[in-house]
C-alpha cells in the first residue's frame, strides 16, 4: 500500500482507525467478556470505549494488547506502524517522530513496541506455502575483519519467504539470527520452524 493510498483510507477518519484496530483485536467480532452478549455501542464522550448493550460493561479497544496505554490518536498511531514496517530500508527513531510529530521518546517506545510484535508474529506462523526462498543478510558496522560476504563477522540473519511462485510477493517471512551461513545452520533454522522440504543448499 502507498502512502497516498494509506491516507486516502485513514486520514481524517477516527471511524476507519478504530475499526482497522476492532477487526485486528476481535476478528470474530465483539463479545461481552461478563455476559457474552454481542451487541455494544460506541461511547460518544470515549470513542475507543466499547459498552455492552446488555450488562454495560465497558472494554476499551486496546485492553489486554501491547498499546494498552497508548495516547496518540488513532492516525497518528497507525501512521506510525504504516512508516515503520514499510521502508525497505527501515526508519529511525528521529525519522519517525518528525513524520508524525511527536516526541523523540514517544517515538523510541513506538519502535520498541512494533518490534517485540514483529518478533511474535514472526515465531507464530509457519511457513506453508509450494514455494520458498531463503538468503542471507548481515547486521552491523565495518567488519571488524576486513572480510565481506561469507567472511564477514557481522550478525548473520537468514531470511525465507513464503511465495507461489519466484520471485513473487511473500505472502509471509521468518527471520532468525544464525551463527555463520553454512549448510548446517541453515537446515536447523528450517527445521525449528517446521518446514518440511528437501532443499538444495
Amino acid at each position: 500500500m502507498s502512502l497516498i493510498t494509506f491516507n486516502k483510507l485513514f486520514f481524517d477518519n477516527e471511524e476507519a482507525c478504530r475499526n482497522f484496530f476492532f477487526n485486528i483485536f476481535h476478528p470474530s467480532g465483539f463479545v461481552c467478556s461478563k455476559c457474552g452478549c454481542i451487541h455494544y455501542r460506541i461511547l460518544s464522550t470515549r470513542p475507543h470505549v466499547y459498552q455492552c448493550k446488555h450488562c454495560y460493561h465497558q472494554v476499551n479497544l486496546f485492553v489486554g494488547t501491547i498499546f494498552q496505554n497508548n495516547k496518540l490518536p488513532l492516525y497518528t498511531l497507525l501512521l506510525g506502524i504504516f512508516l515503520f514496517v514499510t521502508p525497505y530500508n527501515g526508519i529511525s527513531a528521529e525519522e519517525l517522530a518528525n513524520s508524525i510529530d511527536v516526541n523523540r521518546k514517544t517515538a523510541q517506545l513506538l519502535c520498541r513496541k512494533i518490534r517485540y510484535l514483529m518478533e511474535i508474529d514472526n515465531h507464530c506462523f509457519d511457513l506453508q506455502s509450494s514455494f520458498l526462498e531463503a538468503d542471507c543478510f548481515y547486521i552491523g558496522g565495518k567488519s571488524h575483519n576486513g572480510k565481506r560476504g561469507l567472511g564477514t563477522d557481522k550478525q548473520t540473519f537468514l531470511i525465507v519467504l513464503a511465495t507461489d511462485r519466484e520471485n513473487n510477493y511473500p505472502y509471509r517471512f521468518k527471520t532468525a539470527a544464525i551463527k555463520s551461513e553454512n549448510k548446517e545452520n541453515v537446515l536447523d533454522f528450517l527445521e525449528t520452524i517446521s518446514i518440511m522440504i528437501k532443499i538444495l543448499y
